[in-house]
């Protein structure tokens, strides 16, 4: 009797052993969607494990129908090499390296995010650029020896009026080509204290007066800056900073004034360089583009006596006329002569003699009512 029960117990442990292949195994270990009607029933797809094969496919193959309670995510992992495929992946990346995973980003200074953003003059989203204003001080003026046009004529003003009037005939002549620089005007002297900066000053203004003609007052006396000086400018660039920096826009240093028609480009940053700079290609460059740019106007140069600096020579070969200031019974005819051979390089050039005493026959006399 013991016999047979071990029989019976062997043989039915084999058939489970012959059989279990066969089996379908009660729970699936993976686990199946909560949603999903059937646990039973294997999704399709690159995730799914094979069957075995010998099993029996299956009887039906539903799926779940599309509504919003039933309808599964998507897998948007992808399978990736050595057995990973089932591993989901972060949705987010921090895009930290894993070496500095527990090291939190440091936020920019808030000085970056506030640093102003360098464009191009003729770019700007702003609109063109705007000259910055500067007030003149009439009393300053006055103590630099400027005349008050404001005032009843005296024969200082007509005189440099018949200075200016040449010098607009000159400029404006209607023979002159489309690349005429007569209106580039370079006032200059043999030596300092000739009274060219005064002579500069005031053919300006006188010139401002004008109904239809502007002004651009150059200081590139670039050692002295007399013409800052006198008038009192406060200004940290200028003509030099052109020069140095080709980015630079003509309206970044230009200097409208309180004076109608008539602006200001100060000499700028004092530089050792200031020699070279002004001999260089830049500066044909600058002269030409400001020849071209402001063609309506008058451009006056305040430039360093010729016998005391090599810039007055240098710029002689870019303007269409000088005005050469001599004073009266201190300038030697050597010194004249020394100083015009280095400027000859312009074609048109004009004498003023000034702090002469005036001549009865020569002069204006005052102009009164009658």
């Amino acid at each position: 009797m013991t016999g047979n029960r071990i029989d019976m117990i062997e043989r039915a442990a084999a058939r489970l052993r012959r059989d279990a292949p066969l089996q379908k195994p009660l729970i699936d270990q993976r686990t199946p969607a909560a949603n999903t009607p059937d646990a039973g029933v294997q999704p399709a797809g690159d995730g799914a494990a094979a069957a075995p094969a010998g099993a029996a496919p299956p009887l039906f193959n539903r799926q779940a129908p599309d509504n919003f309670a039933t309808r599964q995510a998507p897998n948007i992992a992808a399978p990736s090499p050595g057995g990973l495929a089932n591993r989901q992946q972060p949705l987010i990346n921090n895009l930290q390296s894993p070496a500095l995973s527990r090291t939190p980003l440091a936020a920019p200074p808030l000085s970056a995010l506030m640093r102003p953003v360098e464009t191009p003059a003729a770019e700007t989203s702003a609109g063109p650029r705007t000259s910055r204003s500067v007030v003149l001080d009439t009393a300053r003026l006055a103590l630099a020896g400027t005349v008050d046009w404001t005032a009843d004529r005296t024969p200082v003003m007509e005189e440099l009026r018949l200075i200016k009037r040449r010098l607009l005939r000159r400029a404006f002549d209607e023979a002159n080509g489309p690349d005429s620089i007569s209106h580039l005007v370079m006032i200059t002297s043999a030596k300092p204290r000739e009274g060219k900066t005064f002579t500069s000053t005031n053919i300006a203004i006188s010139i401002s007066l004008e109904e239809d003609y502007n002004v651009l007052l150059v200081d590139a006396d670039v050692r002295r800056q007399a013409l800052r000086q006198n008038l009192g400018l406060e200004a940290n660039q200028g003509f030099v900073d052109l020069l140095l920096n080709p980015g630079l826009d003509m309206a970044d240093v230009l200097l409208r004034t309180n004076i109608p028609r008539l602006s200001i480009l100060p000499a700028g940053m004092m530089s050792d360089r200031a020699p070279e700079l002004l001999a260089s290609s830049r500066m044909r460059d600058l002269i030409h583009d400001m020849a071209q740019r402001y063609r309506d106007r008058i451009i006056i140069f305040d430039t360093a006596p010729c016998l005391v600096s090599s810039d007055a020579a240098t710029l002689a070969a870019h303007v269409g006329q000088i005005v050469f200031v001599v004073e009266a019974e201190q300038t030697q005819q050597h010194e004249i002569v020394a100083a015009l051979n280095l400027i000859s390089a312009c074609p048109d050039i004009s004498l003023v003699l000034n702090k002469a005493q005036p001549l009865a026959t020569t002069s204006y006399g005052g102009y009164g009512a009658y």
